[in-house]
């Protein structure tokens, strides 16, 4: 999933630049380097934002069940 995710959000990022290129007159060499590398910080960032990187910081971050208020030892399972 993660990876379908920056992939989605890397084309995304070079369709952007492609466009803004286009309609502001940048040559077309630069515009496709400028789109290639969007679309390579855009895999990137949807990799670690939303992919295992970035769950298992959100994981980190929001702690375990057994820390959550109002739940004692009794309460966990499995």
């Amino acid at each position: 999933m993660e990876r379908k995710l920056g992939g989605v959000l890397g084309l995304l990022a070079a369709a952007a630049v492609i466009a803004v290129g286009a309609a502001r007159g940048v040559p077309a060499v630069e515009t496709f380097w400028r789109a290639v590398l969007a679309a390579a910080s855009g895999f990137l960032l949807g990799w670690l934002v939303f992919g295992k990187l970035g769950a298992a910081v959100m994981h980190e971050a929001a702690g375990s069940d057994a820390e959550a208020p109002g739940r004692g030892p009794e309460d966990k399972i499995g």
